[in-house]
C-alpha cells in the first residue's frame, strides 16, 4: 500500500473510536450506500443472527482481556461455523492483514476466494474500510460488530461481521477471527429450489449459483477471478434483452442451450428472467435438462 493510502487508513481508523464512530459516513454515501454501523465490544442482546450469536457465544467463553489467547483458540472447535469465518495474521507492524482462513461460504457470495491474500486484494474504499476498521480494532482491543452494504455487483444486500483479536503470549493481538454473513432473502430462497439457477450480469458474470447449479456443474463458486457462462458450464448464448430491461417489463423467455456438465455435452432448457436488486439489475437464470436427448462425451464433441 502506498504512504498516501496508509496515512488515509490510519486518519479513519484513529475516527473509529468507541466513543465515535460516523469517520465512514461520507466514503460510503459517495458510492451510494448507507453508513455503516460500528459497534465496539458488542453484548449478545446486540446480535440477532442466530449464527453470529452462536460465535459470540462460544468466542466470548474463551476471551481474557479484550481478546482470545492463540493457544486456547482451535479452529476445529467451530465446526459448523467455519464457512462463514475468515481468520487474518496481522503484519508488518498492523498494516497487512492477509487471510490464513477464508470460508467457502463467503466466497460464494463474494465472488472471490482470498486465502493467502490481503485485504487490499479487495480494493477501493471497502479495502480502506476494512483495514481501518482492523486497526482501529488493535488501538483499542475490543471485540468489533460492523455492518456494511457491499458495492451492486455483489449479491447481498449488506454483510454483517463479528471481530475478536487474538493474542499472542505476550497479550499482543496478532490475529484476527472474524465471522461474515451475507442478509439476502433471495440468495436463502435459491439455495433449496433443486433445478440449478445462476443469478448473472448484464455481463453474463455469474454473481451466485445455488446449491444445485454448484453440484450439477461441479464448481464451487468462486476460488480467483470472475466467471462467465461459458467458463461455468459451457453455456454460450446471447441474451434475449438487457437485465434492467426484463426487470422492468417482467419479461420471461425461454431458450435451448447446450451446456457442459461434467464431461459430458448436454441440451438445457433455460428460462431466463430479471430481477433488480437494491440498485442493481441481473438476469436469472434456470436450468432443466431437455427431455429426450441423447449426451455427448465433451472430447466426442470437441473430435
Amino acid at each position: 500500500m502506498q504512504n498516501r493510502d496508509q496515512d488515509a487508513v490510519s486518519a479513519l481508523a484513529d475516527g473509529l473510536r468507541p466513543e465515535r464512530t460516523s469517520a465512514f459516513a461520507e466514503i460510503f454515501r459517495t458510492h451510494g450506500a448507507r453508513e455503516p454501523t460500528i459497534l465496539w465490544d458488542p453484548s449478545l442482546d446486540d446480535i440477532d443472527n442466530p449464527l453470529l450469536r452462536q460465535f459470540h457465544s462460544r468466542c466470548t467463553a474463551l476471551a481474557v482481556d479484550g481478546g482470545i489467547r492463540m493457544q486456547d483458540f482451535r479452529l476445529e472447535d467451530f465446526r459448523g461455523l467455519e464457512d462463514w469465518m475468515t481468520l487474518l495474521d496481522v503484519e508488518a507492524d498492523g498494516r497487512v492483514f492477509r487471510y490464513r482462513h477464508f470460508g467457502d461460504g463467503i466466497a460464494n457470495i463474494r465472488g472471490l476466494k482470498l486465502l493467502g491474500q490481503t485485504t487490499q486484494t479487495l480494493g477501493g474504499h471497502i479495502a480502506l474500510f476494512f483495514d481501518a476498521v482492523f486497526r482501529a480494532a488493535l488501538q483499542h482491543r475490543l471485540p468489533v460488530f460492523t455492518v456494511h452494504e457491499p458495492p451492486k455487483a455483489i449479491f447481498a444486500l449488506q454483510w454483517s461481521r463479528l471481530i475478536f483479536p487474538l493474542l499472542d503470549e505476550s497479550g499482543d493481538i496478532r490475529q484476527f477471527l472474524v465471522m461474515t454473513l451475507a442478509d439476502n432473502e433471495l440468495r436463502a430462497g435459491l439455495e433449496i429450489i433443486p433445478d440449478p439457477v445462476l443469478i448473472v450480469d448484464r455481463d453474463q458474470i455469474i454473481r451466485f449459483a445455488n446449491r444445485a447449479a454448484r453440484e450439477s456443474f461441479g464448481r464451487e463458486l468462486y476460488l480467483g477471478s470472475e466467471v462467465d457462462l461459458f467458463q461455468f458450464a459451457g453455456i454460450d448464448i446471447e441474451l434475449p434483452a438487457t437485465p434492467e430491461e426484463m426487470a422492468r417489463s417482467e419479461t420471461v423467455r425461454d431458450v435451448v442451450s447446450l451446456a457442459i456438465r461434467g464431461t459430458m455435452i448436454e441440451r438445457f432448457h433455460l428460462t431466463v428472467s430479471g430481477t433488480a436488486q437494491w440498485g442493481c439489475c441481473f438476469y436469472v437464470i434456470t436450468l432443466r435438462p431437455a427431455t429426450n436427448q441423447t449426451q455427448v462425451p465433451v472430447q466426442s464433441q470437441i473430435a
